[in-house]
């Protein structure tokens, strides 16, 4: 999408290019066209006119389309009609070339056999050997019309597109912009020559990364189009194709430029193939950074931010895949999550049971995604206080697991966590143990004693045996709790801002303040009193290193 349109023209002079050398205007064809540039330089336009018809009709019957020399005679017939006030019919004739001095073809002869052999230089890649032909065909044409014709400016043109295609942006910049203030000074700055050669330079600034000029570039491409009657869908879709490409190199922009890039290809033509192909892409990509951002906000805390996001990549994705996709439960499953957090419990369970249907239909019931959605509502209804409800749920995610997982997996200890909470929520203190102490040995060996899910365990299993009335067990796993959490705070406090850091006390700070403590009363042990000491003390001191660093923000 990045090559200019230039490349194209290129491209088509490269072909069989020594077949098309041989294809020069026949005798009758050079006659004409003398005697037309006779005429015209006498300022005799309208007798001109037959004379550079009739030349240009032979030239289209008897050249080949691709060759550069084919069209000098409807060069100098548009100059003709222009010369006379009827720009119309110029245009007509010749869009680019009919305001300029028209080019004698005799005296280009070399430049252009020259200019056609370095076209296949550049269509077979070989841009080193085609910019020293380039540069040998702009000196020989600079000679013929001058440094300010465009005609030597589209030599330039050529040459900053093969630096471009070697990588080479000093080189690629100098050339344009040379060729950008040719075409400026030839047609005027209100031009569509002008204004579409300046979204060119926008998508020469994209190619190599400096997307702020070339916004800049396209935004203005874009801004005037409307005074100058263009069509503005194509230059939107530029705009957006260059938002698109942004966003891929940008993490802090990467949502505003996907916004941004589709609000203007929702400016194209909806007709066009390619351009529904640019839409779809970025859609797909809006949502995926909408959930991203989503689940940063959650993760920051920010519930109800997550909930507005989320459900806006949840809308874009019902447009792209439809109720029925795994990619839309997702989206469903990660409100609910939202939603819980929030304690909007029914909300979850609304949301997660959608997602389950889904994905009972789409994946089927042996699909880990599956278990998951169960899992997330076995939670939403124990929240709610429906345990029996959620030991249910749970106890079928938990096969589900085992027969894809297998029962070495930090998944399959999860459920047995999950389900060990829930049975002791419902005083079934036994069970809990059970199943806690099963999980636990599991994420020994699969995540190790570091893991954040290890250390929650052993604190989960503290509080079981307490409420159990065991107090041995109740005490070592208290102590091993409380020294395993100690070295994740200590581990992971320090690279965190002090924002964050509040917010990850916030998980921690319940142990460390209230349950060591309440478990050190109801079970007395010099162990215990150590250890809830210690606890207060390192509450005190990383809260009061995080209010400190919250002062000086």
């Amino acid at each position: 999408m990045r090559r200019l349109l230039f490349v194209f023209i290129l491209a088509v002079m490269a072909v069989s290019a020594v077949a098309q050398m041989l294809m020069q205007p026949s005798a009758e064809s050079d006659a004409l066209f003398a005697a037309g540039v006779d005429l015209y330089n006498a300022g005799k336009y309208r007798e001109a006119i037959p004379l550079f018809a009739k030349s240009d009709s032979l030239d289209k019957a008897q050249i080949n389309p691709s060759s550069n020399r084919r069209d000098y005679s409807s060069m100098w017939l548009a100059s003709c009609y222009y010369k006379m006030g009827d720009t119309t019919k110029a245009e007509d004739i010749d869009y680019y070339y009919y305001c300029v001095p028209p080019v004698d073809r005799r005296l280009t002869v070399t430049s252009d056999s020259l200019r056609q052999i370095a076209a296949e230089y550049f269509v077979t890649l070989e841009y080193s050997k085609a910019i020293e032909l380039f540069k040998q065909v702009a000196e020989l044409d600079k000679n013929v019309v001058g440094e300010n014709h465009i005609w030597y400016g589209d030599n330039l043109h050529s040459i900053s597109t093969c630096y471009k295609d070697l990588n080479d942006s000093a080189n690629a910049f100098k050339y344009y912009e040379k060729y950008l203030g040719i075409v400026r000074n030839s047609y005027g700055d209100s031009s569509e020559r002008y204004i579409m050669s300046l979204a060119d330079l926008g998508q020469l600034y994209g190619n190599f990364l400096l997307f702020d000029k070339a916004f800049n570039c396209l935004l203005m491409t874009y801004n005037k189009a409307d005074g100058l009657g263009l069509d503005k869908s194509h230059i939107a879709y530029l705009i957006a194709d260059e938002y698109e490409t942004a966003s891929k190199h940008s993490d802090d922009n990467k949502l505003d430029y996907l916004r941004k890039a589709r609000f203007y290809v929702s400016e194209a033509d909806s007709n066009n193939r390619v351009v529904n192909n640019l839409h779809l892409s970025i859609e797909k990509s809006l949502t995926l950074c909408l959930s991203n951002a989503a689940n940063k906000c959650y993760n920051s805390g920010d519930y109800k931010e997550a909930i507005r996001i989320g459900t806006e990549a949840l809308h874009i994705r019902e447009k792209i895949y439809g109720k029925k996709s795994p990619v839309y439960a997702t989206s469903l499953n990660n409100l609910a999550t939202y939603n819980s957090s929030l304690g909007n419990y029914a909300e979850a369970i609304r949301l997660g049971m959608e997602a389950l249907r889904i994905r009972e239909k789409v994946l089927g019931k042996e699909h880990p995604d599956y278990a998951t959605s169960l899992n997330n509502l076995a939670n939403y209804n124990s929240s709610l206080g429906n345990y029996a409800e959620a030991i249910r749920l749970g106890t079928e995610a938990l096969q589900i697991r085992k027969k894809v997982f297998g029962k070495e997996h930090p998944d399959y200890a999860t459920s047995l966590s999950n389900l060990a909470n829930y049975n002791s929520s419902l005083g079934n203190y036994a069970e809990a143990i059970r199943l806690g102490t099963e999980a636990l040995k599991i994420l020994e060996n699969v995540l190790g004693k570091e893991h954040p899910n290890y250390a929650t365990c052993l604190k989960n299993l503290a509080v079981y045996n307490h409420k159990a009335g065991k107090k041995t067990d109740a005490i070592r796993y208290c102590v091993e709790a409380t020294e395993a959490l100690s070295g994740i705070v200590r581990r992971t406090f320090a690279d965190l801002t002090a924002r964050e850091r509040n917010l990850f006390w916030e998980q921690y700070k319940a142990w460390f303040e209230g349950t060591i403590h309440s478990i050190a009363y109801d079970m007395p042990s010099d162990s215990l009193v150590e250890n809830g000491y210690n606890g207060a003390l390192l509450a005190k001191g990383l809260l009061l290193n995080s209010e400190v660093e919250l002062s000086t923000l």
